[in-house]
């Protein structure tokens, strides 16, 4: 090993479920530090539901990797009234999140702990509110084991109240305390609904590790790479070929294979 990747470390999310990604797990699972197993929604009342990727899938991996973190990853889809219900604790929404964490720790107790996929929080009016979501999930992992370990995924933001998207509820230094590692979803700058242009353009990249290493403990950070491209189409309005963006998204080899060519426009 280089000394160049001594001590560095990989993060992916087990999401796609198809043949590349089974085979890239199985294959490449050597060197993977950690793999949050994309499998658990919440929904506005706290509940968890298994709707991703199916855990008994993973099995065979996880045992043919120990080495890896195996995180159970609770995401709510980008949908705001979730989050914002638990943010308020909207009929207890909060108080019956945080035991269904501990239930699903139980249920798979070879995890390594929970990866915490929470979007759309609003804007900095909600700094205090997700300070104290994030602190009580995190004391609520180590008290039911001290062992387990939680990951936060963190838009990318320039500063505080500095996101490009609105999600100025994430101060990085607010919630620093509460996680053993923190994953950054740097990517997105462009995205369906935008004009045409970088996914992860790397001046923005620099704003957000250099912000990100003055005040997060940098060991926690993992940086967010996409592993995805666009296709946009800008001969009509969106509407007008019935769709809602005017972007496709596209996995990294068929974006490479779409820009070599081998995808002819004149079969689309």
């Amino acid at each position: 090993m280089s000394d160049y990747i001594k001590g560095k470390r990989c993060m992916v999310w087990a999401f796609m479920q198809n043949a590349r990604m089974w085979q890239a797990i199985d294959k490449y699972g050597d060197r993977l530090d950690t793999v949050g197993i994309f499998t658990f929604e919440v929904d506005s009342t706290g509940t968890l539901s298994e709707t991703g990727t199916p855990v008994s899938n993973m099995l065979p991996y996880i045992k043919k990797w120990p080495h890896t973190r195996w995180m159970l990853t609770v995401m709510n889809h980008g949908y705001a009234p979730i989050f914002t219900a638990l943010l308020n604790n909207t009929n207890g929404a909060k108080t019956k999140f945080l035991s269904e964490l501990v239930r699903i720790m139980q249920k798979y107790p070879w995890c390594a702990g929970v990866d915490i996929d929470l979007e759309k929080g609003g804007g900095f009016e909600n700094r205090q509110a997700a300070k104290e979501l994030f602190r009580d999930i995190y004391s609520t992992v180590k008290n039911f084991n001290s062992g387990k370990q939680v990951n936060i995924c963190l838009p990318g933001m320039t500063g505080v109240q500095g996101s490009v998207g609105g999600e100025n509820w994430c101060v990085y230094a607010d919630l620093n305390p509460y996680c053993d590692t923190a994953a950054i979803m740097s990517y997105g700058m462009a995205w369906a609904g935008s004009a045409p242009g970088p996914v992860s353009p790397k001046s923005w990249l620099d704003e957000v590790y250099d912000y990100a290493a003055r005040v997060m403990t940098p060991g926690k950070v993992f940086l967010g790479f996409p592993s995805y491209g666009w296709e946009w189409q800008i001969y009509a309005t969106p509407a007008s070929i019935g769709k809602p963006y005017r972007g496709t998204s596209k996995t990294y080899y068929a974006a490479e294979i779409w820009m070599k060519g081998v995808y002819n426009y004149a079969d689309r």
